[in-house]
């Protein structure tokens, strides 16, 4: 009942490895987001069944509350914010040669797929979600792909077996397949284990601390998911994202592949490359009390409620960790901010 929480019941896991620096808090003298802001940021949370939230603002954190028994040490699962991170890395691949270009056909580094109608699937379609694979994504039922693919023990055998049911580029069709299809490839381009290449290439760079991801008894890494990861190091991804692929003045990322992730893509203009964008009006009423007031927002969505906000022209990052809550509405927290900050650049 609290997935998140309960992280431990997730076997088998392999780790991630950091070398955890930590990031810096601002000066409370120095804070330009009021306090009163800040109580409401606090409260919206934890009312809504949070583990942890966190503020930073000009790269320093403002605010980092833990609830519910939660602490700095303790890493809850992801869901699909993963997606997010395995752009990232697709991103610097792209940037090291490892994969030609997104539009790429993903036969290319799949022979699997050489012979049968898949062939004609680009990078492309995989990151904007309109591969056309069949989408069999029921979490509750013993058949479909998802939990087959969460729950069996060859993960990559029946991912790259799902079949193609539309013309590739057709509809944008959110697919937990598309990114464990990604993962592969990554995988075979890079001639690397994931784990291996997150570390390197990313968590080791932001550092982040030790992480873990789950696979399947293979080994396989599950990279539509299951990165389990703490509050802070969520907040470096953000950050990361935020300064276009700089973090404490170290390029990791190219800003060209940033600006790529973040563009609306063809089928949906709320998706980029396995990362969400601002634009209220494209997703489902029930998700928001009103439109985002700056509608530039980016965010990494995973299940239950698992968010990091970033705000360019604020240069601010919002991370929520938790369970689940019916009450939750996406503006809330970003308005809050961005109203206050609005304000106070008024004021002075």
């Amino acid at each position: 009942s609290e997935p998140i929480k309960n992280y431990k019941w997730y076997t088998p896991k392999v780790k991630v490895n950091g070398n955890n620096q930590d990031l810096e808090y601002a000066k409370p003298e120095n804070y330009q987001i009021s306090k009163n802001a800040l109580n409401k940021i606090v409260k919206y949370a934890e009312e809504n069944n949070s583990l942890g939230i966190m503020i930073v603002h000009h790269g320093k954190i403002v605010t980092e509350n833990y609830f519910r028994e939660w602490s700095s040490q303790l890493a809850g699962e992801s869901e699909s914010m993963a997606k997010s991170v395995l752009s990232l890395l697709i991103g610097i691949a792209i940037d090291e040669g490892k994969i030609n270009s997104v539009h790429d056909y993903v036969a290319k580094y799949l022979p699997e797929w050489q012979n049968d109608p898949r062939k004609k699937i680009k990078i492309k379609n995989l990151l904007e979600m309109s591969s056309g694979l069949r989408n069999s994504n029921n979490p509750i039922s013993p058949f479909s792909d998802l939990v087959k693919i969460h729950l069996g023990f060859n993960a990559k055998d029946l991912a790259l077996n799902v079949p193609l049911e539309r013309s590739p580029g057709e509809k944008f069709e959110y697919n937990n397949v598309n990114s464990q299809i990604l993962g592969i490839l990554l995988e075979r381009a890079t001639g690397m284990k994931y784990s291996e290449y997150l570390s390197e290439k990313l968590w080791k760079p932001l550092g982040a601390s030790d992480a873990e991801i789950s696979v399947d008894e293979t080994g396989t890494a599950r990279t539509y998911c299951c990165l389990f990861a703490k509050m802070r190091d969520w907040a470096k991804l953000g950050l990361l994202i935020l300064h276009n692929g700089e973090f404490n003045s170290k390029k990791i990322i190219s800003a060209e592949w940033l600006a790529k992730m973040t563009r609306p893509s063809r089928k949906a203009k709320h998706y980029g490359y396995h990362i969400w964008l601002g634009k209220s009006k494209s997703f489902k009423k029930w998700r928001f009390s009103e439109d985002f007031v700056d509608e530039s927002i980016i965010f990494l969505d995973g299940r239950s409620k698992q968010r990091v906000f970033i705000l360019p022209k604020w240069d601010l990052v919002i991370v929520r960790v938790g369970e689940t809550s019916d009450k939750w509405k996406e503006n809330i927290l970003p308005n809050i901010l961005v109203r206050d900050l609005n304000q106070s650049s008024k004021s002075r």
